[in-house]
């Protein structure tokens, strides 16, 4: 579906089966900039350097599905989606193609990604000897992160809400950050919702 990469083959994944509790509505279908958020998410992703595209869904899917299959991606239905963000991410490594060097993991509610970052992400994947490589910002790093197939393993053993940041955080010191200020400006609430739409 996308160009090679050779040995650096990085795929993307877009966690978006979480059921949007305290906004009390799907995050993944709010309306930014003239579409949705999920369709935000995967045409940034589709337009990066990434190999494939897999957009992992679980509430609401009956919904999130018709949205995201407007695009050639792969939809993979987490059926155990309220364990937490463990059971998208093993669901999301149980079809992983064995050709993938890593998975950059993103979510929907970062409605200022670009594909510069991802593109950015995979550039110091490339060098960076197989070591994870993460956004940086508000102090800490994560998603969008990619995660190298050598600590598949790890994520495997995810449980409950425990995402890729346990990952990151468990060997902090190998992480290589890439700076992108806007990445700790999420959508979680109405608030959120109201500050990036101007809706009232």
């Amino acid at each position: 579906m996308r160009r090679e990469m050779g040995e650096h083959m990085v795929s993307a994944v877009i966690l978006a089966a979480g059921e949007s509790s305290r906004l009390g509505r799907p995050k993944q279908l709010v309306q930014f900039d003239g579409t949705t958020l999920i369709a935000r998410a995967i045409e940034t992703a589709l337009a990066s350097r990434c190999r494939d595209v897999t957009v992992v869904i679980g509430a609401h899917a009956e919904i999130i599905r018709p949205e995201a299959a407007r695009y050639n991606v792969r939809i993979v239905d987490n059926a155990a989606w309220k364990e937490g963000k463990s059971s998208s991410i093993r669901a999301a490594i149980s079809v992983a193609s064995d050709r993938a060097a890593g998975i950059l993991f993103m979510t929907c509610d970062q409605p200022y990604l670009t594909t510069e970052i991802l593109d950015e992400l995979i550039t110091a994947f490339e060098s960076s000897n197989d070591a994870p490589v993460a956004c940086g910002y508000g102090g800490t790093v994560g998603i969008p992160a990619i995660i190298p197939r050598r600590l598949f393993p790890q994520l495997r053993e995810l449980r409950s809400d425990d995402g890729a940041r346990a990952i990151l955080q468990a060997v902090r010191d190998e992480v290589i950050p890439v700076a992108w200020a806007d990445g700790s400006l999420d959508i979680d609430s109405v608030e959120d919702v109201r500050q990036l739409t101007g809706d009232r």
